[in-house]
């Protein structure tokens, strides 16, 4: 259960139920002593409050999506914020966020027994359904063996039961999938506004119908852009190269397709990286092709943007996203100072 809930997390110890104050005077504690406890704590502006169980008694899925580096990197990735959105927009979803947790709060997690936790409701992690790891560059992948360390999950796909959350992860890293196919129990390829949407669709379906893990990721692998590394065997040459995959499970499909949102009228937007083909941005290169958008909706979108927060800077690298960007004249965007938005092009 949820030892934190929704509250600030270093309110008074007697507020909580009897059978978790040891635990929230141990974190309490431990937050006084580590750097920047507030990468710890949630509550920020918009962060998306949710009941666990629906107005008609049902549960509602609960997905981590995890960045498996420190708070402040996390937090800056405009991907997560977008599946973040897309699927608390759902009512049968309630998507909360964790990151990996700098040395000294890693070191007092391990030394009081306190497992790692989401930030909005500070339910320890191997309690959710699904955790989402977003893979942004290969450094991190250390890092999300200790995420499943501190939530007492085992490493290996193989490894886990019924018990156990399905780990899934999305990011550019992806498109190189095997340093941790043994790892995941399904990756997806490519955009993920629609694909996460299917996928919970599905899930939840696998749910009511009362169906098994593996019966559950065999639905999954259907979804196209959802590759079930478990399905599959990689095999490599005598120089170490990657040969190709067998695949092992008849209902798995014969390859993978990367998903592309092309009408990015349809997307949900915060924001894209550059796709102007630098070689040190992965993303300009995997994100392609372009897809196309309606200038009249990213007025619109930054306009609804600048009424839910106090400040916003927008860097949406649209001069290279959109085909065509009017920088002037009719057509071009009129949200400016009153509504306290800068519009930075590359």
């Amino acid at each position: 259960m949820p030892f934190l809930y929704y509250t600030n997390i270093m309110k008074s110890v007697a507020e909580y139920p009897a059978e978790d104050q040891l635990k929230i005077s141990q974190l309490n504690s431990i937050l006084k002593k580590v750097e920047k406890p507030t990468r710890y704590t949630g509550g920020e502006l918009n962060m998306r409050v949710k009941e666990l169980t629906r107005p008609d008694g049902t549960k509602r899925h609960r997905f981590a999506l995890c960045f498996p580096d420190v708070y402040e990197i996390g937090m800056s990735h405009l991907g997560s914020r977008i599946i973040y959105n897309v699927l608390n927009e759902r009512d049968d979803t309630y998507c909360e966020r964790a990151y990996a947790p700098w040395f000294d709060m890693e070191a007092a997690l391990r030394e009081n027994g306190i497992p790692i936790y989401s930030l909005e409701t500070h339910t320890p992690l191997g309690e959710f359904d699904l955790i989402g790891f977003s893979l942004l560059y290969e450094m991190c992948y250390t890092n999300i063996l200790t995420v499943l360390d501190l939530a007492g999950i085992p490493f290996l796909s193989a490894d886990r039961g019924e018990e156990h959350p399905l780990i899934i992860a999305g990011g550019p890293c992806v498109c190189n999938p095997e340093p941790v196919a043994d790892i995941m129990d399904a990756l997806i390829f490519g955009d993920g506004e629609e694909v996460m949407n299917e996928l919970m669709d599905e899930y939840s379906a696998c749910v009511k119908e009362g169906v098994d893990r593996r019966g559950t990721l065999e639905r999954l692998s259907k979804i196209k852009g959802v590759y079930v590394p478990s399905f599959y065997k990689a095999e490599y040459g005598g120089d170490g190269n990657f040969k190709s995959l067998v695949k092992l499970e008849p209902a798995a499909p014969d390859f993978i397709e990367r998903r592309v949102v092309m009408d990015l009228d349809k997307a949900v937007y915060t924001g894209t990286p550059s796709t102007n083909g630098l070689i040190c941005n992965d993303m300009s290169i995997v994100t392609r092709p372009l897809g196309d958008g309606d200038l009249i909706r990213i007025d619109d979108g930054i306009e609804t943007i600048a009424d839910g927060v106090l400040f916003v800077f927008s860097s949406t690298s649209a001069g290279n996203q959109w085909r065509t960007f009017p920088l002037g004249g009719p057509g071009e965007i009129t949200i400016g100072r009153d509504e306290r938005c800068t519009i930075v092009l590359p």
